[in-house]
């Protein structure tokens, strides 16, 4: 392909030499496919509602023992 290049896309710009380097890949089949993974998910999906109550009333419970010294001060 250097050779090819250096004969054939001497004068020519990056996007021109990239157009002919691809032509003769095509040409002599050294174009390489183009090789794809998937991912596959196999853990268990989360449910679609979330149970945010427990998790809502432990942070009320902090918040309200938190609270409480500094609201008797400022009664």
């Amino acid at each position: 392909m250097i050779q090819f290049l250096r004969l054939h896309a001497r004068d020519l710009d990056f996007h021109a030499t990239v157009i002919k380097a691809r032509q003769f890949a095509e040409a002599t089949g050294q174009s390489k496919p183009k090789k794809r993974v998937n991912f596959i998910d196999t853990r268990p999906k989360s449910p679609a509602q979330p149970e945010w109550e427990p998790l809502l009333n432990g942070f009320k419970e902090i918040m309200t023992e938190a609270l409480q010294p500094l609201q008797r001060t400022l009664r």
